[in-house]
């Protein structure tokens, strides 16, 4: 019985882990001329600082997750967001 149970948790444990993982794996992928939003470190400035700024234009895809805006900076898509209008 022991058994049972030991190994039904793991079962449910590997499931949320592969659940997990694959919200963490999903990229976003964004096209030359799209708007997005860049995040910004606030730690410095305040609490009451926006921590997104833009709209700024995607330039060129540099690689699978890296992108040159129209500000010259290169960025992860971790730190850009798709700008609504």
């Amino acid at each position: 019985m022991i058994k049972e149970v030991h190994d039904a948790m793991e079962e449910a444990e590997a499931k949320v882990m592969l659940k997990f993982g694959d919200r963490l794996s999903r990229r976003r992928t964004f096209k030359v001329g799209q708007k997005v939003l860049k995040w910004i470190d606030n730690k410095s400035n305040g609490v009451l600082q926006p921590n997104w700024t833009g709209p700024l234009t995607i330039k060129e895809v540099l690689g699978t997750a890296t992108y040159r805006l129209s500000d010259d900076t290169v960025h992860a898509d971790r730190n850009l967001c798709l700008y609504y209008q």
